[in-house]
C-alpha cells in the first residue's frame, strides 16, 4: 500500500517536471528575443531621435523655405547621419545565446543555484553514467521543478537613462510635435510629396507700385446774371462735406462745372441736361515698350443747361464720384405798376412800380410812349416834346 503512494507520487513530480521542462524550452526563444530587444533599442535611439527631429522640420515647412542647393545639401547631411547612426551603434549589438537567456529566466525567478539551468542540464555521458547516479539526478531536478512556480522571462529593462542620459529623444519629441502642428495649421500637410520636388519655383513677381491717387479740384462756376459766386466742391484737393459724391446741387441754368486733374488718368461721363464743352486731348500712342503719355493737367468744362443733369468723373486712386445737379431756369423779370400815376400839382408824375427778377436786378429803364387817342382829321398828331430818358438807381 505504501510503495503504491510512493509510485503515484513519484509520477506526479516527473509529469510535473516534464512540463516544466516544456514550458521552459519555450521560454528560451522569448528570453532571447527579449535580450536581443534590449540590446538594439537603445542603439536606435539615435536614429529614431534624428528621424523625429527631421520629419518635424520637414512638416513645419522649413525645408520648403530653402533654396533647392541648401535643400539638396540638407537632405544628403540628414540622410548620411541617418546611416551613420544605424550601422556604427548596430555593429555591436550581439545574438543572446541560450545559455544568456537560462540565466535570465533563472534571475526571473528569483531562486538560488540557477534552477531553470538545473532543470534544463543533462548528465555527460549519462548512458555510461551509473544507475544510482542517474537516480540521484532525476530526483535532484524533480526537487528543483517542485521548487519552481510560475516561468516568465522578466520584464524589458532597455535601460535608456544609461543610453540617454541628456534626454535626446524628449526634445526630438518636441520637435515633431511643433512640426506636426504648425504644418497642420498652416497647411504644409503636402510637404514630403513636394520635398522631392527639384524644380525651381519662380522667381516673385515685383509688387506692384504703391498707387498715387490724382489731384482733382472741382468748382461751379455759375452765370454772371446771377451775381452770384464759385460753388466749390473741393478745397485743396479734398471733397467738402457738404458736396459728398452723391448728392444733389441746384445750380442756376448756365452754370459751369469745371474739373482739373493732376497725376494721374481721367474719364467723365454726363447724362441729362449736362453738355463737355471742354475736356483734354486723347493721350499720344506711345511704342509697345513704353506707356501712353498721359497729360499732366487734364481740364473739363460741363455746361448745365436745363432740367436735371448727372456727372461721372474718375481719376487714378480715387474711384468714380458722382453727382446730381437741379438746374433751375433763369425766370424773365416782371414790372407791375402798383398805382395808377399820381399827377401833382406843379406838373409832375408819380410812377410806382413793384420789379421782381429771380436772382438780381441791374438797372431798371422806363420807357415813356405817347398814349395817342383816336382822332378824326387827317393830320397826324404828334408830342410837341421828346419823351424823356428817365434813369432809376438800382435798389
Amino acid at each position: 500500500m505504501g510503495s503504491n503512494a510512493t509510485a503515484t507520487g513519484q509520477d506526479e513530480r516527473q509529469q510535473k517536471l516534464e512540463t516544466l521542462q516544456k514550458q521552459l524550452r519555450r521560454k528560451i526563444p522569448q528570453a532571447r528575443g527579449a535580450m536581443l530587444w534590449e540590446r538594439t533599442y537603445p542603439r536606435l535611439i539615435p536614429a529614431i531621435s534624428l528621424t523625429a527631429a527631421f520629419t518635424g522640420a520637414v512638416w513645419s515647412g522649413a525645408l520648403l523655405a530653402m533654396p533647392l542647393e541648401a535643400r539638396a545639401v540638407t537632405l544628403a547631411i540628414g540622410g548620411v547621419a541617418l546611416l551613420a547612426s544605424l550601422a556604427l551603434p548596430l555593429r555591436h549589438v550581439t545574438r543572446p545565446t541560450r545559455k544568456e537567456a537560462i540565466e535570465r529566466i533563472d534571475e526571473a525567478t528569483g531562486l538560488p543555484h540557477q534552477p531553470v539551468n538545473t532543470l534544463l542540464s543533462t548528465l555527460p555521458d549519462a548512458n555510461k553514467a551509473a544507475p544510482e547516479t542517474r537516480y540521484l539526478w532525476a530526483e535532484h531536478q524533480r526537487e528543483t521543478a517542485a521548487q519552481v512556480g510560475t516561468v516568465t522571462t522578466g520584464y524589458k529593462h532597455p535601460n535608456l537613462a544609461h543610453t540617454d542620459p541628456n534626454g535626446f529623444r524628449l526634445m526630438a519629441a518636441v520637435v515633431l510635435a511643433l512640426g506636426l502642428a504648425i504644418g497642420n495649421v498652416n497647411g504644409y500637410g503636402n510637404t514630403m510629396n513636394t520635398l522631392f520636388d527639384w524644380t525651381r519655383p519662380p522667381a516673385p513677381a515685383e509688387p506692384p507700385a504703391p498707387v498715387v491717387p490724382a489731384r482733382m479740384d472741382i468748382w461751379v462756376e455759375k452765370p454772371a446774371y446771377t451775381g452770384l459766386g464759385y460753388d466749390l466742391f473741393t478745397v485743396d484737393g479734398v471733397i467738402r462735406e457738404e458736396r459728398q459724391p452723391g448728392t444733389t446741387v441746384t445750380v442756376p441754368s448756365g452754370s459751369v462745372l469745371k474739373i482739373t486733374v493732376s497725376g494721374g488718368e481721367s474719364d467723365i461721363d454726363v447724362t441729362g441736361g449736362a453738355k463737355i464743352q471742354k475736356e483734354p486731348a486723347p493721350a499720344l500712342p506711345a511704342a509697345p515698350a513704353q506707356q501712353p503719355t498721359v497729360n499732366s493737367l487734364q481740364q473739363y468744362e460741363v455746361l448745365l443747361n436745363t432740367d436735371t443733369a448727372a456727372v461721372t468723373v474718375g481719376a487714378t486712386g480715387i474711384g468714380s464720384l458722382s453727382w446730381t445737379f437741379n438746374i433751375t431756369p433763369d425766370l424773365a423779370p416782371t414790372v407791375d405798376l402798383r398805382v395808377e400815376p399820381d399827377q401833382r400839382r406843379e406838373g409832375r408824375n408819380v410812377v410806382t412800380m413793384e420789379v421782381q427778377e429771380d436772382y438780381r436786378i441791374e438797372n431798371v429803364t422806363p420807357e415813356i410812349v405817347p398814349n395817342t387817342p383816336r382822332t378824326t382829321t387827317r393830320r397826324e398828331s404828334r408830342p410837341l416834346f421828346p419823351a424823356p430818358s428817365i434813369k432809376i438807381p438800382r435798389p
